[in-house]
């Protein structure tokens, strides 16, 4: 599982409304608007809004990078980890044992499980000895030789948009294999939402989109979070959608434009490693940003991850180059995430200078 990332947090997005209940249960609309799924209201609610701390980027062991690393947390164990109790980690001996375990010194509001879409099918497989591909010799590389097959797997989906070979004609195979974990993540969110008037947790369904420019290594890693339990079938991959415009028309399609209360929201993260690429006024093609194209990315991405592990994206100092001097924390020396030597420069992708540019686009 990654390294857990604490969100100061109350969006109005995110943030459930009062609501009364109507005689069949259902949420109805209140003066503060209305739930889009049946549960009680939040005894709690404060229409002031309150600070909920919690993780919408975690991942299990249907992520390559978390798996190739040993993590057998499932969707289930990483959410009663976020709800304070305590797991067992990596390494492990023969018989499957932990010889760690980590607790959170408090729980966690809410969480998401955001494996990577990529990924999920081949994953699935090449851990499935019942699974049409488990003997292939990707695979064997996957099993034998993990980190080998970390890089790649991550070659072929995240830079080529394409399935590996074992995926057969078109990927049938790894989307095949990519819908039980995809529906147990669900289950497990579903399990672990608290819908009575305690609201003591929220457990988000959601996904992670896992892009890169490839000539630069520039990171376009988004992540994908749904309001409620209705989803589409599949998530929609870089593999499947391979430009961030492409992400939000199919989101469009699949879910927010569909007659129903299938809503989603686009949280992009580490703008710090994608080589200005994140934020260039460009679209994923290289073409001028039209109005149309603006709309529709703040209609999906009205907020950013600023940081994590990977360091933070907030801003940058560099003599002779920045002039915020309050930015010496948690800094990459890199611009990408592929691990090319380049520096990062003032127009990598640091969120206040990108919002200096969004102020000026707006005059």
């Amino acid at each position: 599982m990654k390294k857990i990332i604490k969100i100061l947090a109350c969006l109005p997005y995110l943030c459930a409304p009062a609501a009364a209940l109507a005689s069949d249960g259902s949420a109805s609309p209140t003066a503060y608007g209305d739930y889009s799924e049946q549960r009680q209201p939040c005894a709690h609610y404060d229409p002031l809004k309150q600070p909920l701390f919690g993780d919408l980027h975690v991942h299990t062991r249907y992520s390559l990078d978390a798996s190739t690393q040993g993590t057998r947390t499932s969707p289930d164990l990483a959410y009663r980890f976020a709800r304070g109790e305590k797991i067992g980690i990596q390494p492990w001996t023969e018989d499957g044992d932990p010889l760690r375990s980590l607790q959170l010194s408090q729980a966690l509001d809410f969480a998401m499980v955001s494996d990577h879409a990529e990924l999920i099918g081949e994953v699935k497989m090449c851990n499935t000895p019942e699974i049409e591909g488990y003997s292939s010799w990707q695979c064997l590389v996957y099993r034998h030789f993990p980190r080998g097959a970390f890089y790649l797997f991550n070659y072929m989906a995240t830079m080529q948009a394409s399935h590996l070979g074992m995926c057969g004609e078109d990927g049938e195979l790894c989307k095949k294999a990519s819908m039980a974990p995809w529906q147990e993540m669900q289950r497990a969110a579903e399990q672990h939402y608290d819908r009575s008037e305690n609201c003591s947790f929220t457990a988000f369904v959601g996904y992670e989109w896992t892009g890169m420019q490839a000539d630069s290594g520039g990171n376009l890693h988004r992540n994908i979070v749904f309001r409620n339990e209705n989803v589409p079938a599949l998530p929609a991959s870089f593999i499947d959608t391979p430009a961030a415009r492409k992400l939000w028309s199919a989101l469009q399609r699949e879910c927010n434009g569909k007659e129903g209360s299938c809503d989603s929201l686009v949280i992009p993260h580490n703008s710090n490693l994608s080589a200005g690429y994140m934020f260039s006024g460009l679209t994923d093609e290289g073409e001028p940003m039209t109005a149309e194209y603006a709309q529709q990315r703040q209609d999906f991405e009205p907020l950013t991850e600023i940081m994590q592990h990977k360091g933070a994206s907030e801003c940058y100092f560099k003599a002779g180059v920045t002039r915020d001097e309050l930015c010496a924390f948690e800094q990459l020396p890199k611009d990408n995430i592929a691990g090319f030597n380049m520096e990062p420069q003032k127009t990598t992708g640091f969120l206040r200078r990108v919002l200096v540019d969004g102020m000026r686009l707006e005059t």
